[in-house]
């Protein structure tokens, strides 16, 4: 009991106390602010106090047991450690079944969700196409083809500088920035090239079949 009771214990105990305390004075006076005079009696009060306290308790456990650590979210982010063609869901969904043959696309979604939010890998938009995830969440660059909506990272010197920049033309205080490149990749381009030339191949044997009494199969 002595133990118990020790300088550091009570320290602690007043702390809690104090925090509980003023959770509840915070809460009481929202409640009775927000309630009409006849509704305003302490039973009411303190029944609705109650009721609002669980429902924080509530959302705080489920929180926590959200970032508990799971194999399945582990999995997640050793796979997509060694990616850096930035897969998608589905594509995250299909390789780690493998390992966890009953593990679902939706909860694949929500670990996503919950390392992105936690800043432990980036998930990136593009227009058009499905949301992309990296491993890697440190600050670098991405390019996004707007054909393909392939993305491929960037290995470019540092831009760091834009942030002060736009720091002068901010009245907040800028902490980070995203930087994404849109364009057509290479295969998109020599696809499109591979497309003319076959097109205009095409039409000069049209134009010389017209010239000529037989008919021309091939050409070199």
């Amino acid at each position: 009991m002595g133990c118990f009771f020790s300088a550091a214990n009570k320290k602690a105990l007043t702390k809690s106390f104090s925090c509980a305390t003023l959770f509840i004075s915070v809460t009481v006076i929202i409640i009775v602010y927000d309630l009409p005079p006849e509704r305003k009696s302490f039973s009411s009060i303190l029944y609705r106090s109650f009721c609002v306290g669980q429902v924080h308790l509530r959302k705080e456990k489920k929180y926590m047991a959200n970032l508990k650590r799971s194999k399945q979210r582990e999995c997640i982010k050793a796979f997509l450690a060694t990616r850096t063609d930035h897969p998608t869901a589905d594509t995250i969904y299909m390789n780690i079944r493998q390992e966890f043959p009953n593990i679902s696309l939706g909860t694949v979604y929500r670990n996503l969700a919950l390392l992105s939010d936690l800043g432990e890998i980036m998930k990136i938009t593009t227009d058009g196409g499905a949301d992309r995830f990296d491993g890697n969440a440190t600050r670098h660059h991405h390019f996004i083809c707007t054909k393909c909506h392939r993305v491929m990272d960037l290995d470019m010197p540092s831009i760091d500088g834009i942030m002060e920049t736009a720091q002068q033309c901010c009245t907040g205080k800028i902490q980070n920035y995203v930087t994404h490149f849109y364009g057509i990749c290479g295969d998109c381009i020599d696809k499109n090239s591979l497309k003319k030339f076959f097109k205009i191949k095409k039409n000069t044997i049209d134009e010389l079949q017209n010239l000529c009494y037989f008919n021309i199969s091939n050409h070199y």
